[in-house]
């Protein structure tokens, strides 16, 4: 399954017509599902500078989520993290969220359960 970004552009006309052009920009390829949810990364202070990085997340009913990331050679997006459950009687995922700093992804599963995941901040050697 595959997710579309899809650029609509609207052109109207003196006589009242609508033409209307649909440009792909890209494609998510990963999730095996349906995505039900997305979530841009919030924009963070990086040396005292407000940034907004190019970094996505998709939650599926395939019980994974995924972070995105533009690679900027070719800007293609890329799957970086894939998280979610393994086994069990879920269905999947109903939304997503990062946390104001991106260090969390909050998911909320279909049954109604919140799933937390973080970032490990120890070095494992």
């Amino acid at each position: 399954l595959t997710f579309c970004d899809v650029i609509v552009t609207f052109f109207f006309s003196l006589e009242g017509e609508v033409s209307y052009a649909v440009t792909l920009e890209t494609v998510l390829s990963g999730h095996e599902n349906w995505v039900y949810g997305l979530h841009w990364h919030p924009p963070i202070y990086k040396d005292g500078r407000l940034e907004q990085p190019l970094s996505l997340l998709s939650a599926s009913m395939d019980k994974t989520m995924i972070i995105w990331t533009s690679d900027d050679e070719s800007d293609v997006w890329l799957e970086q993290i894939r998280v979610g459950e393994v086994g069990g009687n879920t269905l999947g995922f109903y939304g997503c969220q990062f946390s104001p700093d991106g260090s969390m992804i909050l998911a909320h599963a279909f049954h109604g359960a919140l799933h937390l995941w973080r970032k490990n901040i120890f070095n494992v050697n």
